[in-house]
């Protein structure tokens, strides 16, 4: 028989489905006010909960499943019907703001495998000898499962997201007025944009406290990227970021942008 090597699971950012490019360092630049899904793609065979963190931290305590061989595109909170929306700003350009800033459009996207259960545990005796594996903060929600039912963790499942796309719109504008200074620069972090109508249902299941694979990107204002080609501008519509095929198309085929 011959053995397959399976892949580790997938995960891209993309702006209307269309996958976005990805720079040295995992460095992607985008636009502000630009909202974005997460592409995901499990192509094992196994089932795998997705956790994602943004800015430095966790999104939920929950997760999403991942069916083997399933690719979804997630572009909204877990807990909330909101869209993921990259939001710039400005900063003075010192040590201490930009040490305030450090986790600012960082991403990391953590893969979990499901847990295997021994039938010859005896759950009575776990609990009375505190030995119980998942006692830990990022699995609250089995914690609790098990402690009432020992049916096990409430998770998410990604459902089909045939309504991920949708046009954004601009909100959640900064109170007060920033202090310019000469040497200022901009900053960007992932926030909360307009609503989603992308769902999720619930579902039992149990998995692996350890991530088997990591995934991290960092966003970056577009105004900091110091080096674009030619090439690079033509390659994507700076709105949508439909990739253009053609060097004679004036304008965006799918938003109507300018591309000259």
């Amino acid at each position: 028989m011959v053995q397959i090597k399976q892949s580790n699971p997938e995960a891209f950012l993309s702006i209307d489905k269309n996958r976005q490019k990805i720079y040295p360092n995992n460095t992607l630049y985008l636009q502000d006010n630009k909202e974005f899904q997460f592409e995901l793609f499990n192509p094992t065979t196994d089932n795998i909960l997705v956790k994602i963190l943004i800015n430095g931290n966790s999104i939920s305590d929950t997760g999403l499943i991942l069916k083997p061989g399933m690719r979804t595109w997630l572009d909204r909170y877990i807990d909330e019907d909101r869209k993921f929306q990259f939001q710039t700003y400005k900063i003075e350009n010192s040590a201490s703001a930009r040490a305030a800033t450090e986790n600012n459009g960082s991403i990391e996207i953590q893969f979990f495998k499901e847990k295997i259960q021994n039938n010859n545990w005896n759950f009575n005796d776990l609990w009375k000898d505190n030995q119980w594996p998942y006692k830990d903060k990022i699995y609250g929600p089995i914690y609790d499962q098990y402690r009432t039912n020992g049916i096990g963790g409430n998770m998410k499942y990604c459902c089909d997201s045939n309504n991920v796309i949708g046009a954004s719109n601009n909100v959640f504008n900064c109170s007060g007025t920033l202090n310019e200074v000469s040497n200022d620069i901009e900053t960007g972090r992932i926030e909360k944009g307009s609503k989603s109508n992308q769902e999720f249902e619930s579902v039992y299941m149990d998995f692996e406290i350890f991530s088997f694979h990591n995934i991290k990107y960092k966003l970056i204002p577009i105004s900091q990227k110091q080096y674009v080609t030619y090439d690079e501008l033509k390659s994507y519509c700076t709105d949508c970021g439909l990739r253009i095929k053609k060097s004679t198309w004036k304008f965006c085929p799918k938003c109507g942008n300018s591309l000259k």
